[in-house]
């Protein structure tokens, strides 16, 4: 039987699956319905998400919150090899 992809459709549906399997819960973002409506139709299962947050490959983009800097006493020792002490005379 012959099929109507090219090869480069072959290797994107068969990365995309890989990912599918490797996390799920990606098929419960909404643009996704349609896959996850197909799976259930063949009887398929599909997990439902741990949270309401955005699956582990979208988090990557956000920016990581840090808290102050003063808020935090360091444990970073400063090698103060080479550097001159501070004159302290009037002029």
């Amino acid at each position: 039987m012959t099929h109507p992809f090219n090869p480069e459709q072959l290797t994107k549906m068969k990365a995309f699956t890989e990912l599918c399997m490797k996390n799920p819960s990606i098929l419960n973002i909404p643009d996704l319905a349609f896959i996850k409506n197909f799976i259930k139709h063949f009887g398929g299962v599909i997990p439902e998400s741990r949270s309401e947050s955005k699956p582990e490959e979208f988090k990557d983009n956000e920016p990581e919150v840090k808290p102050d800097a003063e808020s935090e006493e360091s444990d970073l020792e400063l090698d103060m090899t080479g550097v001159l002490e501070q004159d302290n005379f009037c002029a």
